[in-house]
């Protein structure tokens, strides 16, 4: 019978009394060498278990081994014990080693491969595909600036991940017609958005339109009899129609700018297609601003391009959000904008898309309630009191002296 199967019946208490005893005692050597061993750390471990000399002169003696330094001698079953705690020790600790290095491994390669990737999904992902080979950020930026920011439309971005939710990225500026190219460049960390230049993604003005304070109501009456001659009041960045002019006249002559039109009296759309088209093609990248509330002093500056400047090259879910941007990819089935029905499913689509894009639209501090804007203008039409375009001085001049026109506001155009 072996050692193990002697240890296995004592552990079942199967042994007789006098095995029983011996297992006992040899178990106490065990763990007194044990303590020996750990805590005293004999200098001479080695010798005894490798240099030890046995007086094979003396065969009375073979049981007995070379002296230890204090004195005291041990037997050859001494010395297997010895001999099996050194074995059990360094397994113990190679596995431990083993152990411990697997474990290192393991998070080292879990903190720099895996770990990055699950924070980003815990915040705003700019580089995931939006749809077919869009990424979510180009599309996302084409339709807030279509929206919020038209005078700085942008729909081509870079984003380059750090992992851990934080992005570097660029919009770019792909359209300029004066060739001043500025590009955007800044960082998202955890679904905070910072551009190092805020000034170049900012949106218009508050009171771009002189609308902003005055009643909205559809039948209220035009600003020129809302707001009287002589009023000291400012509802508008250009200041009064006559100051506006003044202004207008002191532009440079061979530089575009962008021109927010206030109209005098609030149109509906198909009066204001009306409008645009007695203007001529001359204008460019022509963008209305509708009414989206029942409050009458609630002008959102929001809208949406009737006459765009640049095709879109973007993709997107068809089925969610149709006619989300003016022209597909190929820039084919391009919306007729002279029909309602289709200026009000683009302009719709684009609320929808911002209202399932919280992440983004709080990001962008435009998180609003997009349905009840939806609602109104599905309920009430597109009703236009104000637009955006393109133009020189000399246009500028012609649209001030129209009486549709109530003030004009500019600046300088990219």
């Amino acid at each position: 019978m072996t050692y193990r199967e002697l240890l296995a019946l004592y552990k079942q208490g199967k042994l007789e009394e006098e095995k029983l005893q011996q297992v006992a005692q040899d178990i106490e050597r065990h763990e007194a060498i044990s303590e020996y061993l750990f805590e005293e750390e004999i200098p001479e471990l080695d010798e005894l278990l490798h240099g030890a000399q046995i007086n094979h002169n003396d065969r009375q003696a073979k049981s007995r081994i070379h002296r230890m330094r204090d004195g005291a001698s041990v037997d050859t079953t001494d010395l297997k014990f010895a001999r099996m705690i050194h074995r059990s020790i360094r397994r113990a600790f190679i596995k431990l080693g083993v152990t411990v290095v697997a474990i290192v491994v393991a998070f080292v390669l879990f903190a720099q491969f895996a770990l990055p990737h699950i924070v980003d999904a815990m915040y705003y992902q700019p580089d995931k595909i939006a749809a077919g080979d869009t990424m979510q950020f180009d599309l996302d930026m084409a339709v807030y600036t279509e929206l919020y920011v038209p005078h700085q439309r942008r729909m081509n971005t870079m984003v380059e991940s750090n992992g851990f939710g934080e992005y570097d990225v660029v919009v770019f500026q792909n359209y300029s017609v004066n060739s001043n190219f500025v590009d955007a460049a800044g960082k998202i960390d955890k679904g905070e958005l910072v551009f190092y230049n805020h000034n170049v993604m900012s949106p218009p003005t508050g009171n771009a339109f002189a609308w902003v304070g005055i009643d909205l109501s559809f039948d209220a009456g035009p600003l020129s009899q809302q707001i009287p001659p002589d009023s000291n009041e400012i509802y508008a960045a250009s200041g009064s129609p006559e100051y506006a002019r003044t202004l207008l006249e002191e532009l440079d002559e061979d530089i575009y700018y962008n021109a927010f039109v206030s109209l005098d009296a609030i149109m509906d759309y198909e009066e204001f297609v009306a409008y645009i088209d007695s203007c001529g093609d001359s204008l460019m990248g022509v963008w209305c601003a509708p009414l989206v509330s029942d409050s009458v002093y609630d002008c959102d500056n929001m809208g949406f391009f009737y006459r765009q400047s640049a095709g879109s090259v973007l993709d997107w879910d068809e089925e969610m959000y149709p006619s989300l941007l003016l022209a597909d990819k190929y820039f084919e089935d391009k919306l007729d904008m002279d029909e309602e029905a289709n200026a009000i499913e683009h302009f719709t689509s684009m609320l929808q898309y911002m209202d399932d894009q919280q992440a983004f639209s709080e990001m962008l501090g435009v998180d609003q309630n997009y349905q009840a804007k939806i609602a109104y203008v599905q309920e009430h039409g597109l009703k236009i009191y104000g637009y955006m375009t393109v133009a020189d001085k000399e246009q500028l001049l012609t649209l001030m002296d129209q009486e549709e026109v109530y003030t004009i506001y500019t600046t300088v155009a990219r």
